[in-house]
């Protein structure tokens, strides 16, 4: 059980019942005996009713009136799975739980699709969530409990907040707006406290990012102009603007802070945590990543075969956007493919070579590729929607969320004023100026040069011709199934046999070396041989002049001298 995707790595020590373990080459059989202990995220000392909140879990579970229930641990919180299993089937006899294995997807996701396995009625998230609202099944989250100096951060948000005061009329600096990781949530209240102990007038100025009710089935954030990441929300409906700033309390690599970074890409945002010793530090710039992101955009914008790969399958509304972005790769003029590969690396996308670029539809915290050492690019949904829908410009706002694309609903989806926008004399030409190859390329197709179906028609054949491009290029195409006349079938032959990592008719490294021990053998007698000749050659010589010498490593004895006319007689021509 557990997710192994990355991260701590939490594994089970393998024990042999009656049976040895399978041969295996070289030291493959130790994997089946590897373990690694992972550090407990529970601090010693804390149960687990408290740090798992064994109490508010059990109400939320008879308030669903869940028969089954499905427990989803990440890695860093495994160990305390059984013990957490154990305590809730005592106080709830009547109910089934299940602890799920490896995740399809992220931990961060909720795993819908294993809990449907066992027609689980509820889900126990547990560890760091992006909070996506799930399409059916109940969630109740528990995040990680890290203490940190709650004093120490209240005076230094205070501090922030004075500066802050004494710079309004220069700036029109209004408020400042505080997110904290999940790991944290726990210490907001008494944050909040201290703040207030500060004075009345530095408390209204900071506000205080929060988690919303703790199932799924109340997500705070609407569908429309909100910038806050899913799950969060600030009292009294407030939101930051433009001229506000923002403290982010957690890790430099962290989902979340990038998230906001990308929401709030016009205010300025600021971190502490423990490497900063929870002093305010200003975040990296971001300007780079959107530079790296405009680059993704024209790279779609060239490419003609577009993958579309599905990184949830529990988000709500993730087949809406599928949809959506097949229908606009299509009105583009452009192919389009759908893959399911569950957690995507790069050996997984490198078997589609004809694909140029790759659309992932993910969670907010997982959509963010690093894409460099893929084959490929591998962009948003909002990226292909800014590249291909004409009169779509990019004005700098970004989401990670793919549900801010969708139409009519979504914060930066497209709208009949981009759709409106008169024809330039480029888009009427049918040309336009390439970002990447820095020459005249063929312009988006607009509504006015065909139908959406003729485009289509038109794509699909411009397809059949690229694919068959692309096999003229490739080294292996497969078995060849022409009928060659006049010529005798080839001899069946026997195939490999055994594991790959060695097969039955191949060397082994014990074999190597034998063999390399017998030519080293084979060397020196060639040497030694070779010495002895020079040595009966010069030896006559040598006997009458008196001041040469010989080296010590020519000099042998009568005796050696005479085994050495022998083997030479056996040896003959040799």
């Amino acid at each position: 059980a557990g997710d192994s995707d990355g991260g701590d790595g939490a594994y089970v020590e393998a024990e042999s019942a009656g049976e040895a373990p399978p041969a295996l080459t070289g030291e493959d059989n130790k994997v089946l005996k590897r373990r690694c202990v992972t550090e407990a995220s529970r601090r010693k000392g804390i149960s687990v009713g408290n740090y798992y909140e064994i109490e508010a879990t059990k109400e939320f579970i008879r308030k669903q009136k869940a028969e089954k229930v499905a427990l989803q641990f990440p890695d860093s919180m495994l160990q305390d799975a059984q013990e957490v299993y154990e305590t809730l089937a005592k106080l709830l006899t009547d109910v089934e739980f299940y602890i799920l294995a490896d995740t399809s997807y992220g931990s961060c996701c909720v795993d819908e699709v294993a809990a449907q396995h066992v027609d689980a009625n509820v889900i126990l998230h547990y560890g760091d969530a992006c909070l996506s609202r799930s399409k059916s099944t109940p969630v109740f989250y528990v995040f990680d409990k890290v203490d940190i100096p709650v004093k120490l951060i209240a005076s230094t948000l205070c501090k922030k907040s004075e500066e802050l005061c004494k710079i309004k009329e220069k700036k029109n600096v209004q408020h400042t707006y505080v997110f904290f990781h999940s790991q944290y949530n726990h210490t907001i209240n008494a944050i909040r406290k201290e703040i207030a102990s500060c004075g009345v007038k530095r408390a209204s100025k900071i506000y205080l990012a929060e988690v919303a009710e703790k199932s799924s089935g109340s997500e705070k954030k609407t569908i429309g102009e909100s910038l806050m990441p899913r799950g969060y929300f600030f009292e009294e409906g407030k939101e930051p603007t433009k001229n506000d700033e923002i403290v982010f309390i957690g890790p430099a690599e962290c989902s979340l802070f990038t998230t906001i970074q990308l929401a709030f890409s016009m205010n300025s945002v600021s971190r502490a945590d423990v490497d900063t010793k929870f002093s305010l530090t200003e975040g990296p710039r971001i300007s780079r990543m959107l530079g790296r992101r405009f680059y993704l955009m024209n790279k779609v914008k060239e490419a003609e075969i577009i993958g579309i790969v599905v990184g949830t399958m529990s988000a709500a509304r993730y087949l809406d956007v599928i949809r959506h972005l097949e229908k606009t790769i299509a009105n583009a003029g452009k192919k389009s493919y759908l893959f399911i590969v569950g957690k995507i690396n790069v050996p997984k996308l490198s078997n589609f070579a004809e694909i140029e670029v790759f659309v992932f539809v993910a969670c907010p915290f997982q959509s963010m590729v690093d894409s460099t050492e893929y084959f490929v690019p591998i962009v948003t949904p909002l990226e292909v929607e800014l590249a291909l829908v004409r009169g779509r410009e990019w004005t700098g706002e970004y989401s990670s969320d793919f549900t801010d694309v969708l139409p009519s609903i979504g914060r930066l989806s497209t709208t009949k004023g981009h759709l409106s926008k008169p024809i330039t004399e480029d888009e009427a030409a049918g040309v336009r100026f390439s970002v990447i190859t820095g020459k005249i390329a063929a312009a988006l197709p607009t509504s006015k040069q065909g139908s959406s179906t003729q485009l289509v028609k038109a794509s699909q054949a411009l397809t059949i011709k690229s694919s068959s491009d692309y096999m003229l290029t490739r080294t292996f195409k497969g078995l060849d199934a022409s009928v060659r006349e006049n010529e005798a079938p080839a001899e069946i032959t026997e195939g490999l046999s055994g594991i790959a990592s060695s097969y039955s008719n191949e060397k082994t490294s014990r074999d190597t070396k034998k063999e390399e021990d017998v030519i080293d053998d084979i060397d020196e007698k060639k040497t030694t041989h070779a010495r002895r000749v020079v040595v009966r050659r010069i030896r006559p010589l040598a006997r009458q002049i008196k001041n040469v010498k010989l080296p010590r490593r020519y000099m042998i004895n009568d005796e050696d001298e005479d085994e050495d006319e022998d083997e030479d007689e056996e040896e003959g021509t040799k």
